[in-house]
C-alpha cells in the first residue's frame, strides 16, 4: 500500500518527467506486492485491504504515469514539428560560434517571436 501511494504521488509530479522513471516501476511493484498481500489475506493473513488498497494506488499510478508519457511524447512532437526549422539552426549556430549560450538566445527569441500573436 505504502509503495503504491508513493507511486501515485510521484506519477502525480509526473510533469517533471524524473518522477516518471520512479513511478512507473513503483505501480508495477504495488501491483505485484498487493497481489501477493491479497493471497496471504485468503489463506488467513489481515490487512486484505492494504493489499487492494495496493493494487488499486499501484494502477492508477501506471495510468497517471500513461497519461503523462503520452502528453510529453504528443508535445514534443508537435514542438519539434513547429520549430525543426529553429532547431536544426541552433544545432547550426552550436557547431559555428561553440557558444551555446548565445545560440540559445537567439533560440529562444525566434520562438519567443513566433508565439507571439
Amino acid at each position: 500500500m505504502v509503495v503504491g501511494i508513493i507511486s501515485l504521488l510521484l506519477a502525480v509530479i509526473g510533469v517533471f518527467v524524473l518522477p516518471l522513471f520512479l513511478a512507473v516501476p513503483g505501480g508495477i511493484a504495488a501491483i505485484v506486492l498487493g497481489a501477493a498481500g491479497r493471497k496471504r489475506a485468503k489463506a488467513g493473513a489481515p490487512r486484505a485491504g492494504h493489499a487492494t488498497t495496493g493494487i488499486a494506488t499501484g494502477i492508477a499510478s501506471l495510468v497517471v504515469s500513461a497519461i503523462w508519457i503520452v502528453l510529453v511524447v504528443v508535445l514534443g512532437a508537435q514542438f519539434l514539428a513547429e520549430f525543426s526549422d529553429e532547431v536544426a539552426e541552433l544545432e547550426a549556430c552550436i557547431e559555428e560560434t561553440g557558444d551555446p549560450e548565445l545560440c540559445r538566445e537567439r533560440f529562444t527569441d525566434e520562438v519567443f517571436e513566433r508565439l507571439d500573436p
